[in-house]
């Protein structure tokens, strides 16, 4: 389940988020979890829950929520943060700590709900990638994110990570209907690559962001485009 915050002083405003926020999750048959917090000491002093995304209103009663989002930031690298404001020019400022995005009060319909499908298919990613591999009776854990690319060898499955290599038995058709994530992509016919870590492509030579290269084979090149273009669209 995806987790939402709002932290939201306005009576009036968090009703109205809260309202639409539901028929939403209604509209769509989504069971997403959200949490109101009526100021930035509130949601500081409880500093246990993990939330997936954060909507802050810009204008709190005790921190500006522009401050705010930057101590959620030193904490939390991943979490999507969202802003809630009256003035459009605080969207500049969020790249500070690199918000998804904002939204103008008060809070329109049509944009909300458009607002809410990015931040979703965002959110799905993120989670996605937060997902844990135990292999070797759980003596090999890492993320989704953590895999560079995925090789297969014969009948042995290799995951190629940023801590280390690791082995099990299996095959990659096995893998790629496991994964079940738009961020991996088939270069050729043993390696799955995880395109969040595709440094460049050049040629048929696709290069990591830990200077590794590997084959791209000529059937798949076209595919492999298309998805790390794809990809790239949808990054923010």
């Amino acid at each position: 389940m995806i987790k939402f915050a709002l932290i939201e002083d306005d009576k009036n405003d968090a009703e109205r988020f809260t309202s639409l926020f539901h028929r939403y999750c209604q509209d769509n048959h989504l069971n997403l979890s959200l949490t109101l917090f009526t100021c930035g000491k509130e949601y500081l002093c409880q500093d246990k829950k993990h939330f997936h995304v954060i909507f802050f209103d810009i204008e709190l009663p005790d921190i500006n929520g522009m401050e705010l989002s930057k101590k959620v930031r030193q904490k939390d690298k991943d979490v999507i943060i969202i802003f809630l404001t009256n003035l459009s020019q605080y969207a500049i400022s969020g790249y500070e700590v690199n918000a998804l995005d904002y939204i103008l009060k008060p809070l329109n319909d049509s944009t909300f709900f458009s607002k809410m499908n990015k931040i979703i298919r965002v959110a799905n990613e993120k989670v996605q990638n937060d997902k844990i591999i135990s292999l070797n009776n759980g003596k090999n854990v890492f993320k989704h994110s953590d895999i560079l690319y995925i090789e297969v060898q014969k009948h042995n499955v290799i995951y190629h990570t940023t801590k280390g290599n690791f082995t099990t038995r299996g095959a990659l058709k096995e893998i790629i209907d496991k994964m079940d994530n738009c961020q991996f992509s088939r270069c050729n016919y043993c390696y799955l690559v995880n395109l969040n870590h595709v440094k460049g492509i050049h040629k048929y030579d696709l290069t990591l962001d830990n200077d590794e290269v590997v084959l791209i084979s000529r059937n798949r090149k076209k595919e492999l485009m298309t998805d790390f273009s794809r990809f790239l669209g949808g990054s923010l």
